[in-house]
């Protein structure tokens, strides 16, 4: 017997929908600029709801050599006050720490000891990100991704997340899921974000666990299985998710007799490897604040 559907069809779209603009949350602490999981009971609050009814907003792909800087700032970028931290951080940013330029970044963006200046954070970022830190490859694309200190560029965006998932950064995997998924550079691509979702939520990543499970149940990807969604939502359950935890009961009374099949997959699973370099910057011992150590700790990594 085929099993129950969880959820009714959504009707095709007639015209693809325009993005909406991302929802402001409160930053993390070094993760200033990853963006909000979109999760929602039903997959129609991706952004491709019908009723929007607006062509998606075309972004020209840059040239090849086409320098990817944020432009020349008011004042000199290179100029740190004393405010923004000690001498230490300050002389390893200038010097070229990739590290240290990813802290300062941060502290311009959250306006810790400084007033915030995207625009400045931007800079740093680029300069980080330039020299293949992955994590701040991260954050410059969702600078891109949001226009916050730079003029928004979903084409840009998804090139620096693209190079950040490359080395190994979780949440980058993430976003470009939602990108292909939103139809931000076109129309929605569900194959497309299936990839990337599950690349991230092999992981261990509990919001593209979720996303990859709505696109199983749906069916939005290619063929409906219910197995693979009773998975990914059972997985983002036992991490607290209380959302993943109700559309795995629903989706285990449509599996019926396979339900026990099912649940020995989520008893198989086994996240993949996550590199720390690449999903959190290294620090030195006691903070950058403390003179002399070098930057070689890395900070635990946590996908929550």
């Amino acid at each position: 017997d085929a099993p129950a559907a969880v959820e009714p069809e959504a009707p095709a779209p007639e015209t693809p929908a325009a993005p909406p603009a991302a929802a402001e949350t409160k930053p993390e602490r070094q993760s200033s600029f990853t963006p909000p999981r979109k999760p929602a009971p039903d997959i129609t609050d991706y952004a491709f709801a019908e009723s929007l009814g607006a062509k998606p907003q075309k972004f020209a792909a840059p040239k090849a050599d086409e320098d990817l800087t944020t432009g020349s700032l008011s004042r000199d970028p290179e100029a740190l006050p004393d405010t923004i931290g000690g001498s230490m951080l300050r002389l390893r940013a200038v010097q070229g720490d990739p590290s240290a330029q990813l802290e300062i970044a941060d502290r311009l963006a959250e306006g810790r000891g400084v007033a915030p200046n995207p625009v400045a954070a931007a800079h740093w970022l680029e300069k980080a990100a330039a020299q293949g830190l992955a994590p701040a490859q991260h954050r410059l694309g969702s600078l891109y991704e949001k226009g916050r200190g730079v003029a928004r560029d979903l084409v840009v965006a998804r090139r620096w997340y693209e190079q950040a998932a490359a080395s190994g950064n979780v949440r980058a995997m993430h976003n470009l899921g939602v990108l292909h998924a939103e139809g931000g550079l076109g129309k929605p691509d569900f194959v497309a974000a299936s990839v990337w979702f599950r690349m991230a939520a092999e992981r261990g990543l509990v919001d593209s666990q979720y996303n990859l499970a709505v696109l199983q149940a749906r069916g939005l990807a290619g063929k409906r299985d219910l197995t693979e969604a009773y998975k990914w939502f059972a997985l983002a359950a036992a991490q607290g998710d209380q959302d993943a935890g109700r559309k795995r009961e629903e989706v285990a009374k449509a599996l019926g007799k396979n339900l026990a099949g099912a649940q020995q997959t989520v008893a198989g699973f086994k996240p993949r490897m996550v590199d720390s370099a690449a999903n959190e910057a290294p620090t030195p011992p006691g903070g950058w604040d403390q003179a002399g150590a070098p930057a070689d700790a890395r900070n635990p990594v946590s996908l929550r």
